[in-house]
């Protein structure tokens, strides 16, 4: 992990936090990204057990995630596919990365759908960091 990518971290969990513009208990960033392609989600949960889809009119969530894409891959990390940034209310945040093969597009609102509805144990914070924001 470089200085570069944590920063990335805090950026993309502080663009969160604004976009939302309410608390929240819990917001998930799904996004899925190749070379010549890619899509953002952001969902975010009250605490009353339901989904909100947010929109990034700037697109710079998408930015900053081909930037942290950039920086994985010149870390030797690898090029991610798919990358879940999860955020919970009192600022802990974890994220995971997947290499699924996601060339078919009209299959992403399906594993979108899949993301918001498992069942994640409480624990699903297991590498936490503490934003500083």
């Amino acid at each position: 992990m470089t200085p570069e990518i944590e920063a990335l971290y805090q950026r993309i969990g502080q663009r969160l936090l604004d976009i939302a513009g309410t608390p929240f208990a819990k917001g998930y960033i799904r996004v899925e990204m190749a070379d010549d392609f890619g899509s953002v989600g952001l969902f975010i949960e009250r605490g009353d057990g339901r989904w909100r889809y947010l929109v990034d009119e700037t697109g710079n969530l998408f930015d900053d995630f081909a930037e942290l894409r950039d920086r994985s891959i010149a870390a030797g990390m690898g090029a991610w596919t798919q990358a879940t940034f999860r955020l919970n209310g009192d600022g802990r945040f974890e994220v995971t990365f997947g290499h699924d093969d996601i060339s078919d597009l009209g299959a992403a609102g399906e594993r979108r759908t899949r993301l918001l509805h498992a069942r994640r144990p409480r624990t699903q914070f297991r590498n936490l960091s503490q934003p500083s924001f």
